[in-house]
C-alpha cells in the first residue's frame, strides 16, 4: 500500500505549502458559488481551488477517514498522491486530475449524495473534460466518473483480503450447508420417532377415552342406583314418621274410649249405692252425658286421624314398591317413544303428593292398571 495521508510532519509541511501556494494564486475564486456559471477561461482555476478546499478540509480535520476511503488511488497514484507546490505549479491539469480522483473516491465510498460536493458533480466533470479534451493530460476527466468506479470494484474483488473473506464465507457456507444436512437428517429421524411416539400416545389416548366412557357409563348407573337409594330412603323416613304419628293417634284415640267406658261404670256404681233416683241426680247425669257425647266426638275424630295416617302409610308403601322399577323405567322411557300415557301414570303415582284424605286415594291410583302392565313387561324382561 502506498503512502497514507496520515504521514509524518515532514510530508505534512509539503501539503501545507501547497495549500498556501494554491490560495495565493487562486484565492480570488473561493467566493464563487456555482462552478458551472464560471467563465470557461476561469473554470479550471475555480475548480482547482474548490476541489482542493474539500481535500484539505478532510486532510486537516479527519485524516483517518481520508485514509480509510481512498485505498484505490493511494495504491495507484504513487508519488502523485503527495500533492506538492511544485506539482501544482508545473502541471496544474494533472494535479487537478489526481486531486479529483481522490475526492471522488472519498465520496463514492461514503455513499452520501447529500454530502457530495459540487466539484465532483457529473456536470462539472463533463465540463472540465470538454474543456481539456485537446490538452495533454494523463487521463480524461470522464474516466474518473465512468471508469474509475468499476476499476475500484474490480480492485476490491481482486484484493487478497477480499479473496480471503470470500473463501472464508464460501467455506462457512459449505460448513453450514453440511451441518444443515446433518441436522436435517437428525431432525427427520427425531421427527419420525416423535411421530411414532405421537401415534402411540394417540392410541393410548383412544384406549383411555374408551375406558373413560365405560367409567362414565358405570358412574351413571351408580348415580341412578344411588338416586333410587336416596328416594327409597326418603320414603322410609316418611314411613317411620307416619308410624310414630299413628302410635300417638292410637293413644289419643284410646283416651276418649277410656272416658266412654269409665262414665257408664261410674254411673252403674253410683246407682248400686242409691236405689232411689232423686231429682238432684239429674244435675249429675246431665254433665256426665255431655262429657260422654264429647268423648264420643273426640273418639270419632281420632279414629278418622288413624284412618288417614294408615292410608298415608299405604301410599308410602306403594311408592316404596314402585321404587324397584325406577331404573328400568328410566331406561325404557329413554329408549321408547310410545306409551307416553304409561310413563305419565307412573310419574304421577310416584311423585304425586301423599293424600291425607282416604277418599282421594282412588284418584291417586287411577294409573294402577297402566303401572301393572308396565311392571308385567319389566318382570318378563328380567325373567328372560
Amino acid at each position: 500500500m502506498s503512502e497514507y495521508f496520515s504521514f509524518l510532519s515532514s510530508n505534512e509541511k509539503i501539503i501545507h505549502d501547497c495549500d498556501h501556494e494554491i490560495n495565493r494564486k487562486l484565492g480570488e475564486f473561493k467566493t464563487k458559488r456555482n462552478i458551472l456559471n464560471v467563465e470557461d477561461n476561469q473554470f479550471i482555476d475555480c475548480l482547482t481551488i474548490k476541489t482542493w478546499d474539500v481535500f484539505y478540509y478532510y486532510f486537516r480535520e479527519n485524516r483517518s477517514l481520508l485514509d480509510k476511503n481512498t485505498l484505490f488511488n493511494r495504491k495507484y497514484l504513487g508519488e502523485r498522491l503527495l500533492f506538492s507546490k511544485e506539482m501544482f505549479i508545473s502541471d496544474q491539469l494533472n494535479f487537478l486530475h489526481s486531486l479529483m480522483r481522490v475526492v471522488y473516491e472519498l465520496f463514492f465510498i461514503l455513499n452520501d449524495p447529500s454530502q457530495t460536493p459540487e466539484c465532483v458533480n457529473i456536470d462539472v466533470i463533463e465540463k472540465i473534460d470538454h474543456l481539456t479534451r485537446d490538452k495533454n493530460t494523463v487521463h480524461s476527466f470522464l474516466w474518473i466518473e465512468r471508469v474509475m468506479p468499476a476499476s475500484m470494484c474490480r480492485d476490491i474483488i481482486q484484493d487478497s483480503q477480499f479473496i480471503n473473506v470470500r473463501d472464508k464465507i464460501t467455506n462457512g457456507l459449505e460448513f453450514i450447508d453440511n451441518a444443515l444436512k446433518t441436522h436435517i437428517d437428525e431432525i427427520n429421524l427425531c421427527a419420525g420417532k416423535s411421530k411414532s411416539d405421537l401415534l402411540d400416545v394417540i392410541a393410548k389416548a383412544s384406549e383411555v377415552n374408551i375406558e373413560i366412557t365405560d367409567y362414565e357409563r358405570k358412574l351413571q348407573e351408580y348415580k341412578q342406583e344411588y338416586n333410587f337409594v336416596l328416594l327409597s330412603k326418603a320414603f322410609n323416613n316418611i314411613r317411620n314418621t307416619k308410624k310414630i304419628e299413628k302410635l300417638f293417634a292410637y293413644i289419643r284415640f284410646l283416651i276418649p274410649v277410656f272416658v266412654l267406658v269409665l262414665i257408664p261404670i261410674y254411673l252403674y256404681i253410683t246407682r248400686i249405692e242409691h236405689d232411689v233416683t232423686q231429682w238432684r241426680d239429674v244435675f249429675i247425669f246431665l254433665p256426665l252425658i255431655t262429657l260422654e257425647v264429647l268423648a264420643f266426638y273426640f273418639m270419632r275424630l281420632f279414629y278418622l286421624e288413624i284412618k288417614s295416617v294408615k292410608s298415608q302409610i299405604l301410599q308410602i308403601d306403594i311408592r316404596l314398591s314402585l321404587c324397584e322399577f325406577i331404573q328400568d323405567y328410566v331406561e325404557k322411557k329413554e329408549s321408547s317413544d310410545k306409551s307416553d300415557h304409561v310413563w305419565k301414570s307412573f310419574e304421577s303415582l310416584v311423585f304425586s303428593p301423599i293424600q291425607a284424605n282416604e277418599d282421594k286415594i282412588p284418584a291417586v291410583l287411577d294409573g294402577a292398571d297402566a303401572i301393572a302392565d308396565l311392571a308385567g313387561k319389566i318382570m318378563a324382561k328380567k325373567s328372560s
